[in-house]
């Protein structure tokens, strides 16, 4: 299976279990879960085992979440992020654990915006919280939550294999 070219990326060892790495960031190509022989999946789940280990965290490539979806996702919320506050006001003055809540913050410590940021919180399950405006985020949104929701179910099956679990084990828990 060929792979997507990475700027610095590097195979680790040759193997074909899509184990390779980003800059030293382990990267797990989740299509070798899906479309591998055994000996590439068992591979890859060692891979994957050793990069929770080792790091705690790892790049993810072949997701199925498709470019075009995550474009348009990125796109609703600037256009969300750039409404007159009045329309999103109920949001921004929502708490930490209301199901929709929309802010900017930044770094006060730090020169400049550097670190500045706006988000969008959403609860998406099992139900999807979502704000009325703009009039497409909310069909965005649920599909975006659908497909990442798959995939945290893949990626947990995953986990659970490396761990010695049974695959449905963390997605229970879930």
């Amino acid at each position: 299976m060929a792979r997507p070219h990475q700027p610095g990326c590097e195979e680790n060892g040759g193997d074909s279990s899509g184990a390779y790495s980003v800059d030293g960031i382990p990267v797990v190509d989740l299509d070798v879960f899906a479309n591998g022989d055994a000996d590439r999946r068992s591979e890859a789940i060692r891979h994957l085992g050793r990069a929770c280990a080792d790091w705690g965290f790892f790049m993810v490539i072949n997701h199925g979440v498709p470019e075009s979806l995550q474009g348009a996702t990125m796109d609703a919320c600037k256009e969300l992020f750039s409404l007159p506050t009045e329309e999103k006001a109920e949001y921004m003055e929502a708490g930490p654990m209301d199901p929709i809540r929309v802010g900017t913050g930044f770094n006060s410590a730090v020169d400049g915006a550097r670190y500045w940021r706006d988000y969008l919180k959403m609860f998406a399950h099992p139900e999807l919280h979502c704000p009325a405006k703009p009039a497409d985020l909310r069909e965005i949104a649920a599909e975006y939550a659908a497909r990442t929701r798959g995939l945290m179910l893949e990626l947990t099956t995953v986990i659970s294999e490396s761990l010695g679990l049974d695959g449905g084990r963390i997605a229970e828990a879930l």
